[in-house]
């Protein structure tokens, strides 16, 4: 009898997992827009301390992006991945310098908004590869 039990509620279980929804902000947020390891983008990158500034996401690696024909654009992407960063990397950003780098990623929508003009864009970002230049 117990056997007969057990069944349906491991499957039960189971079928439950399948069911949780993602989150629609943050870095388990689906992606938004993806940025192509084949077509990588250049950015300066940062570290945002609250020695630097008292803002939102403080004490996290930063990247900034320029649109090229557009001289006001500007596209702020915090770094969900940290893990993917070198040593040395994390440590010339955390002196207070910032990097220019190439990469790529998984953007995705940020939980904290920010009142900012309409062509300023902020995302939490996967990255998938990135290269100091």
């Amino acid at each position: 009898m117990k056997q007969l039990f057990t069944l349906p509620l491991i499957l039960f279980l189971f079928s439950c997992s399948d069911d949780v929804e993602r989150p629609n902000c943050g870095c388990d947020a689906e992606t938004t827009i993806a940025i192509n390891e084949t077509e990588p983008i250049l950015g300066s990158m940062f570290y945002l301390s609250e020695a630097i500034q008292d803002s939102f996401y403080i004490n996290k690696f930063w990247i900034n992006y320029e649109e090229p024909n557009c001289s006001n654009c500007l596209w702020t992407m915090v770094v969900c991945n940290e893990d993917i960063l070198s040593e040395e990397l994390k440590q010339l950003l955390q002196n207070n310098e910032s990097k220019n780098v190439q990469f790529s990623g998984h953007l995705k929508p940020t939980c904290e908004k920010i009142f900012a003009p309409a062509d300023y864009f902020y995302y939490r970002i996967n990255l998938t590869n990135i290269e100091i230049l």
